[in-house]
């Protein structure tokens, strides 16, 4: 009987028998609970191994570096086990042989940060909950295969959250607004200029959903924008709002009286939103930019081409 005719009670209960390949990740990740892992050096001494008592149901290659593979050696993995499933779970030096070098998959290429993630719905195919990615699949059928789960509706019944997405990237922005709506089936917005999302906020006063906010590049106005909106119970808004309009001294200008200073201060306070509410999405998240946003107030920060972090951190908000 193969891995893939074992039964499904059986298979929900045991652990699936697994081989690490390479320089695998020294943490035991929660993901790896449901693996009996077997670790090797290297590729060339797996497949001259004798062949183990059953065949593994799940192979995974850990590629350091390009060309770390010789491709006559991959020729033989997939010939000798036809029915095991593979990941390459690859590191930052890897990043481009997606583009410049074909010898693995697209359909088998993950990247170490998403690779708990990966194996996740791997166990849901080898349990039988989910349908097989095969080798040959395209760019959008491995990215619909593992962000499938994470649109489930039934996971998020009752999901009334209310969402907006600012990004200048309108096709990112529209991605995450896509997913949210079939994850939480409720509206998600998307703004692409801070002055429409600003707008949006002061029109609809008291708003308590949640902003994700893509913060590259994270430059001045951004910086502004977010010092203006975040409510700060302790914040004197007088002194804030004379401030940004350049009275370093405090002192108030001849033109502007302390009347209208005060109904402005009390108007940015009422269109205000808490830093909670705020989700930073970033490619590259440098310590100066993370001491900025804690200083801010903004604690939540994720990746954001890491759609199942990006899609958790606000559903448990």
């Amino acid at each position: 009987m193969t891995a893939y005719q074992q039964p499904g009670a059986e298979r929900e209960t045991r652990k699936l028998r697994t081989v690490f390949i390479g320089d695998a990740a020294t943490k035991e990740a929660n993901a790896y609970a449901r693996l009996e892992i077997h670790r090797y050096s290297d590729l060339s001494f797996f497949l001259g191994e004798s062949p183990a008592p059953e065949e593994p149901e799940l192979i995974i290659l850990f590629q350091s570096f390009s060309d770390q593979f010789c491709p006559v050696e991959i020729g033989r993995l997939f010939k000798k086990y036809p029915l095991s499933r593979f990941l390459a779970a690859y590191g930052p030096l890897c990043e481009s042989d997606g583009r410049t070098r074909n010898l693995l998959p697209q359909s088998i290429r993950v990247p170490f940060w998403r690779l708990d993630q990966r194996i996740d719905r791997e166990v849901e195919v080898l349990t039988g909950k989910a349908a097989a990615l095969p080798l040959t699949a395209t760019r959008e059928e491995a990215v619909h295969f593992e962000f499938q789960s994470l649109v489930d509706p039934s996971a998020n019944k009752g999901c009334q959250q209310q969402a907006i997405v600012f990004s200048p990237d309108a096709i990112w922005a529209e991605m995450i607004s896509d997913a949210w709506e079939a994850a939480c089936q409720s509206q998600c917005l998307c703004m692409h200029t801070l002055g429409n999302l600003g707008r949006y906020l002061q029109a609809g006063k008291g708003y308590n959903g949640q902003i994700i906010i893509d913060i590259d590049p994270f430059n001045r106005s951004l910086k502004d924008w977010l010092t203006e909106h975040i409510s700060d119970p302790g914040k004197n808004y007088t002194e804030d709002f004379s401030a940004n309009r350049g009275h370093q001294s405090g002192h108030l200008s001849p033109v502007e009286s302390e009347d209208n200073i005060l109904k402005q201060a009390a108007t940015i306070e009422e269109s205000s939103i808490v830093s909670g509410q705020i989700l930073a999405a970033t490619n590259w998240l440098t310590p100066r930019c993370r001491k900025e946003l804690e200083q801010l107030g903004v604690n939540r920060l994720v990746c954001k081409l890491n759609l199942p972090e990006l899609l958790d951190s606000v559903l448990r908000r």
